[in-house]
């Protein structure tokens, strides 16, 4: 099978294409791409960083696909990426639920992180020296109308991957 050539993919201007290409693992799709579009993959294997824009359109087609239409919510896209990290081969580094929930301690300078981003998948952290994206997040609502999380928050519950495995301009 072709290695997916992920600079490449990030720079398709064509949303529904980038998903395509980030999500799809049949064989035959992948030669057929291949030979119309050799750019989009290499000989070599090219380190992982998939398109944020992909992995927001597979969380609301995954939240869809999960609530019915009276549940979902077009922001489900946009707050939790973990039911389809599995899609991409993308690890979770951390899954930490506070202590005060039964889980174990999140490191205290996580939650000052947060303050002056907005809400949403694709926040920057840094967790033991490495700069990393949360993919979820559960916290006391601290946020102002735009979604700017104003205050330090307690944090019920977070996730964490590497934030070179997504490319958050794509």
């Amino acid at each position: 099978m072709p290695n997916k050539n992920w600079q490449a993919i990030c720079k398709i201007a064509d949303p529904n294409f980038r998903l395509l290409l980030a999500t799809t693992k049949d064989p035959y799709i992948l030669a057929g791409l291949e030979v119309g579009f050799p750019e989009l993959f290499s000989e070599r294997e090219v380190p992982l960083r998939v398109p944020a824009s992909a992995l927001r359109e597979a969380a609301r087609q995954w939240s869809r696909g999960y609530n019915n239409e009276d549940t979902y919510l077009e922001e489900d896209g946009e707050i939790c990426w973990t039911h389809i990290l599995d899609r991409f081969a993308i690890p979770i580094l951390l899954d930490a639920t506070s202590s005060d929930y039964g889980g174990v301690n999140i490191p205290k300078d996580m939650a000052q992180q947060l303050v002056g981003q907005r809400y949403e998948a694709g926040l920057s952290v840094t967790y033991r020296g490495m700069c990393c994206l949360v993919i979820d997040l559960g916290i006391e609502e601290k946020v102002n109308v735009h979604n700017m999380i104003t205050e330090v928050p307690t944090i019920e519950w977070i996730r964490l991957i590497d934030a070179d495995h997504v490319d958050l301009n794509a």
